[in-house]
């Protein structure tokens, strides 16, 4: 009767509080902490495209932006890698590399043809360890952008149970 916003903190407390370590375990207190942080065990859906925007618009660019910087990030067709690497420059009609649409790219439902021309390769002369770096970069943020994407489909449908 008028007192939904203290049942709901009751409620997000309650979860909270059965989420504890000592109750539930490490596993379990991770698993709980993360619904808390991403959706706030699904009364706040839009957390989680608050996190998933985050992600595409300032940390993926960020990152894909670094390691073109860095010289890993070049073309796939085999004629464009030789004229990029050899003469520092694109064949005609060859897109170049956004790292702002590449990072929208990775997102499944997306095509914006930066993922099908463009892709890190350890290039000779810059270490090894770089490309391993902005490999498990590219691996994380991928897989963070599908938890985020399937918790926000989750929590908006009601998958993600508030009781």
């Amino acid at each position: 009767m008028g007192h939904e916003s203290a049942a709901r903190a009751i409620a997000v407390e309650k979860r909270w509080r059965a989420g504890d370590y000592k109750l539930v375990g490490w596993a379990g207190c991770l698993k709980n902490r993360f619904l808390w942080f991403t959706t706030n065990y699904g009364y706040a859906p839009f957390r989680a495209i608050i996190w998933l925007l985050l992600l595409t618009f300032l940390v993926g660019p960020l990152g894909f932006s670094r390691a073109d910087r860095a010289g890993l990030v070049v073309p796939k067709n085999d004629n464009a890698y030789q004229q990029y690497v050899t003469k520092a420059s694109l064949p005609g009609g060859y897109e170049p590399f956004n790292p702002w649409h590449y990072s929208l790219d990775l997102l499944p439902p997306l095509d914006l043809g930066q993922k099908s021309g463009w892709h890190l390769y350890p290039v000779a002369g810059i270490p090894y360890w770089h490309y391993r770096f902005y490999f498990a970069f590219l691996i994380s943020y991928v897989l963070a952008c599908y938890v985020l994407l399937a918790l926000a489909v989750a929590a908006f449908t009601g998958l993600i149970k508030k009781d």
